[in-house]
Parts: structure tokens; sequence; C-alpha cells
């Protein structure tokens, strides 16, 4: 029945596996153990289990790949009773992740299940840390004139621990090659000298740090702060703000401390 059943090709390859003898004249175990050698040779214990333990986690694979590998990998190892042992210490041995191994390495009894169940954990809560990330930037990013507002702010926070100036204890940044309009009201003049102050961000009459392109990408170099039409690259024919770059000026005069953001040419 097997002769008949295992087709051209099989046939063929048991004649060849029992020359000079025809595979009529074998048993039904010898046929199927010389087949079974020869298509499947017995590997070597030391060496699969040399490869079993060389298989490491490759950055970015997920874990499921990871273990989907070491099981594969270990059906050749001849592991019997102490497979879930040896699929333990190699899962977590080759993990990418150091703080993953480390806290598997923090419990001191755990097993084969409880291992892979810590890890799947740890590396959902890292994948939901990457996702939230990429959301609450993305949200501060397309937020406009008021995240703009709230990121410059850091860079021109103005204060007076005393009075004077007749604002209240605080004064504005002031800007390079232009007077305090006003005279001594600390108020930062009127709406003339607002309009007076090109924004090199956008070209619009106002203040670079109350211009909401602040976080916008600039299509022609790719850097944040400006739009194209501002971009040195386009714009070579007025280059008043081309090559001026942030800095952060810090003055202080008695009990005033200022900082400001302002710009100087190269």
């Amino acid at each position: 029945m097997l002769i008949t059943v295992v087709g051209e090709a099989t046939y063929s390859l048991m004649c060849d596996l029992c020359s000079p003898v025809d595979p009529e004249k074998k048993t039904f175990d010898e046929l199927v153990s010389l087949v079974s050698e020869h298509l499947e040779p017995k590997r070597s214990e030391i060496a699969e289990r040399h490869v079993f333990r060389l298989r490491r986690q490759r950055p970015g694979e997920p874990l499921m790949d990871y273990l989907q590998s070491l099981k594969h990998l270990a059906s050749t190892c001849n592991f019997k009773t102490n497979l879930e042992e040896n699929l333990r210490d190699q899962f977590v041995s080759g993990l990418v992740s150091e703080a993953m191994r480390s806290r598997i390495f923090a419990e001191t009894t755990i097993k084969y299940k409880e291992a892979v169940e810590l890890a799947l954990a740890l590396e959902a809560a890292e994948k939901h840390a990457e996702v939230s990330g990429s959301v609450a930037a993305a949200t501060t990013s397309g937020g406009g004139g008021g995240g703009g507002e709230a990121g410059e702010g850091l860079h021109q926070a103005s204060a007076r621990r005393g009075g004077g100036g007749g604002s209240g204890g605080v004064s504005r940044p002031r800007w390079p090659g232009r007077a305090a309009p006003g005279g001594g009201d600390g108020g930062g003049g009127g709406p003339r000298a607002q309009a007076a102050v090109q924004c090199w961000r956008c070209g619009k009459p106002h203040r670079p740090d109350r211009c909401k392109f602040v976080h916008y990408n600039c299509d022609q170099c790719n850097q944040r702060g400006h739009l194209k039409v501002m971009c040195k690259q386009v714009n070579n024919s007025d280059n008043r703000w081309a090559g001026r770059h942030h800095f952060v000026n810090e003055e202080s005069d008695e009990d005033m401390f200022n900082i400001a953001v302002v710009a100087q040419a190269e």
C-alpha cells in the first residue's frame, strides 16, 4: 500500500535507496526509515542548541515574532522536560531592551509564561507611550498662535521685583536698534511702534515672538520658525533678516531682570 500511494518520484527514490534490492522486498518500517533518514537527516543536538543560544531579538522585531523563532529553534534541541526553562532563559537574555530585561531580572522567581506576559505588557506600555507622545507633539505643533505665544513666552519673560516704569512692575523686551518708545512709561509704545517691527517669520507687521508661524516648517529649507517667503534661500534680494539667529539677552539693572528674544545679523 505504501509503494502504491507514494507516487512516482518517491518510488524512484525508494528504488535508489534500496538498490540493488527492490523496494518490494523491504518491510514497511525499513522503507519509512530509509526515506526519512534521507530527507530529514538527524541533526547534531549540540549544534542545534548552539544556534538556539545565539538567537537574539533584532531591533524593531516584535516580541511575539522573537518568541516564535525561539520555539522553532528549540524543536530540534531535544530539551525534553527542560523546554520551558530554556525558552525562558534565552527569551530574557536575548531581549534588545535593557530596561525590559532589568525589570524581569528584578523578579527573583519567575516562570516562562510569567516572563513572557510581563515582557508583552512592558512592550505594550512602550508603544502606548510612543503613540501618546506623537499625538501630544502633533497637537502642540498644530496649535497655531496660542502655542507659539506659550513657547516664546519662556524666552521673553520680563519682571520687576520692585516698582518703577509706571506699568505695574512689568517691563517689555527691548529690541536692538530701537529705543524704548513712550519715554519712561515702560509700556512698549503705541500701535505705530508695534507696526514698525516687521516679523522675520512671515513678513507681516508684528513682533516675531507673537507670530503664529513659530512652529511651522519652511517648505524651502525645512527649518522650523519661518515661511518660505521669508527664507534666506529664496528671498536673496531682500536679506534684512537672512542669516539672523536667536539668542537670549539677559539684562540686569539693580532690581530688574529682563530676558528677551532678539536677532543679530551675522
